[in-house]
């Protein structure tokens, strides 16, 4: 269950990462 816990914290990091990294693309972009 901490494995779990651990790894879904993991890819929640991931996802807002690549969520800044589009914001920043998209503003760098307009």
């Amino acid at each position: 269950l901490r494995f779990f816990f651990i790894l879904n914290i993991g890819v929640t990091a991931d996802a807002l990462v690549i969520t800044s990294m589009l914001v920043v693309a998209s503003v760098l972009w307009q």
